[in-house]
């Protein structure tokens, strides 16, 4: 159930900074008093924010599911085929798709303000080999390799990660 908690407390303060980086864009762009070139200045490092927040939530997404309790009963070749059963099943379903669509190719390009072009590689590779078909300890190897590289790439861009 703390699992459960975590992300729910993670998910509401995304939202939040989300939002705030969402009302910070409407006021760069409604402020009169600002060069052109100040706005654009301040959209760049906007959009550079924007795409750390995401690269967060690929991190966090892929911690929960490193971590989550229904992991063995859900991966593996046969497991990863059988529909889910009961609430925390259905709970990594769900994070797993979540994920998956977090790692495709539009949106892993969407962290290139943040990321090199190396570490959008490592990530567009991971994301094409995660399945959950994969034994436990692959498909885990795997999320730890996407967390990884996040890390880095955060780390590089100055961008400090509390858990």
């Amino acid at each position: 159930m703390a699992l459960a908690y975590d992300k729910l407390g993670w998910e509401m303060e995304r939202f939040d900074r989300e939002m705030a980086l969402r009302r910070e864009q409407m006021s760069i762009a409604a402020s009169a008093k600002l060069s052109v070139a100040e706005k654009e200045e301040q959209m760049e490092d906007l959009a550079k924010r924007s795409a750390s927040e995401k690269a967060l939530y690929v991190y966090q997404k892929a911690s929960y599911l490193a971590n989550h309790p229904s992991m063995e009963g859900k991966t593996g070749a046969l497991q990863g085929f059988l529909p889910a059963f009961g609430s925390s099943a259905v709970d990594f379903n769900s994070s797993y798709d979540q994920l998956e669509s977090l790692l495709t190719l539009e949106n892993i390009d969407l962290l290139s303000g943040v990321l090199s072009d190396t570490d959008i590689k490592l990530l567009k590779d991971a994301g094409s080999k995660l399945n959950r078909r994969m034994d436990a300890d692959t498909f885990r190897a795997t999320l730890n390799e996407v967390q990884t590289t996040i890390l880095r790439g955060l780390d590089e861009a100055g961008y400090e990660i509390t858990d």
